[in-house]
């Protein structure tokens, strides 16, 4: 069975209910603005994650990974034997790198810009929270949409294309935690996008059921 420890990690318990797999899930019982402290003197997510950052943790069969994006791309090489979330196995190597891209591109790019526009505008109080900040990281994320998101989406349901694939829980996290910030405009091609995303049993378990 697999294990998250440290939470919350919706991108993984999405994965996991997309492929089938049975989980257990560990989270504290914490506000996010208290996280990182608790989890610095957690000795359990020490043993997992060296930097006790607030990300996903992960377990399984004594095999322990960090980084939501590599946990995802684990889960498809050890649980989707039939290719049902990734590129077919006739895929060429072009297709395979623009599957890749999505995971990197919103590890990398995106979500670092949200978490700090996240952690400004709900978290940060007083001198601590810099609204340039957050109009800083929100330029730069329509710019993404714009550049990135909507050519991708514009002819097709999915990141990729017809077919949902494991690309689409990367990216759909990104995309639901910028909703969150009010930063995905009401009726356009990401909010479409999104609501496609909602319909899924395994998003709505992930993301809006107590029951994991």
């Amino acid at each position: 069975m697999l294990t998250i420890i440290v939470g919350p990690s919706s991108r993984v318990i999405w994965a996991a209910h997309e492929l089938g797999i049975p989980l257990h899930v560990t989270t504290n019982d914490i506000e996010l603005a208290d996280q990182r402290g608790s989890l610095v003197n957690s000795a359990e997510s020490h043993l997992f994650h060296p930097t006790a950052n607030v990300m996903p943790t992960f377990s399984d069969d004594g095999i322990e990974l960090i980084e939501s994006g590599n946990i995802l791309l684990y889960l498809l090489d050890r649980y989707d034997h039939h290719y049902r979330l990734y590129p077919p196995a006739q895929s060429n190597a072009k297709e395979r790198a623009r599957f890749r891209l999505w995971f990197f591109f919103t590890a990398a790019t995106c979500d670092p810009l949200l978490l700090e526009a996240y952690l400004h505008q709900f978290v940060l109080s007083g001198a601590a929270s810099n609204a340039d900040i957050i109009e800083s990281n929100k330029s730069k994320w329509f710019d993404a949409v714009k550049q990135r998101f909507e050519p991708a989406l514009q002819q097709h349901h999915y990141i990729i294309g017809e077919h949902f694939s494991m690309a689409d829980v990367m990216v759909g996290h990104t995309i639901y935690f910028a909703s969150m910030l009010g930063w995905v405009e009401p009726d356009s091609i990401l909010a479409n996008y999104l609501a496609r995303l909602k319909r899924r049993h395994g998003f709505q378990r992930a993301y809006l059921s107590n029951d994991l």
